[in-house]
């Protein structure tokens, strides 16, 4: 099993996608433990192109990256976390389900600054609250993190998430401000930036 798995994920590494897809669709008719049904999932969500906003696959990511951590295997449960997270990203599945995404990934035991906890957390959350993790994840990738592992790719939605927090953070507080002009509250311009 771990071989035919191996085989499927180097396969979608060296873009042989219809080899790689003719190895999983075998997998798939075999008996399979947690880990490798969760190994499976991951390798069918690299190859999919288009990431849509499926509520289904959503919920699926997430309860399968649960079981893959209590069995035993956090990075692998944070690979799905981190795929449901760009999920997120690409699309709007309502506050509940990036909540779901968010939650999980904190419970998970690896390190707080690891790059695809930074990076899942930064995608999951609100625009609101993205800020904190995307400057996180942009220090720790300048000191080493996804720079030294060549993974800069994950970066460009980040950066886009600091940016558009900036952008909302910035138009809140102007309005709070200009609603704090007109009604002569200073509380409300002390709250202007959260």
């Amino acid at each position: 099993m771990a071989r035919l798995l191996g085989a499927a994920e180097l396969g979608l590494e060296l873009d042989l996608a219809d080899r790689a897809s003719s190895l999983l669709q075998q997998a798939e008719h075999l008996e399979l433990g947690v880990l490798e049904r969760a190994r499976l999932l991951l390798l069918r969500e690299r190859r999919e192109v288009h990431v849509a906003a499926s509520t289904p696959r959503l919920h699926l990511l997430i309860t399968t990256a649960e079981r893959a951590s209590e069995a035993g295997d956090p990075e692998l449960a944070l690979r799905l976390l981190r795929t449901a997270a760009r999920r997120c990203w690409w699309s709007a599945p309502g506050r509940e389900l990036r909540e779901r995404v968010v939650a999980a990934a904190e419970r998970l035991p690896v390190p707080e600054l690891h790059p695809d906890l930074v990076y899942t957390l930064a995608a999951a959350t609100p625009v609101v609250n993205a800020y904190g993790h995307a400057t996180a994840c942009l220090r720790h990738a300048g000191g080493g993190g996804l720079r030294a592992q060549g993974r800069l790719g994950p970066l460009a939605p980040v950066r886009g998430l600091r940016r558009l927090s900036i952008c909302h953070r910035e138009r809140s507080a102007r309005t709070c401000t200009a609603t704090s002009r007109s009604s002569g509250s200073p509380l409300a311009v002390s709250r202007g930036t959260s």
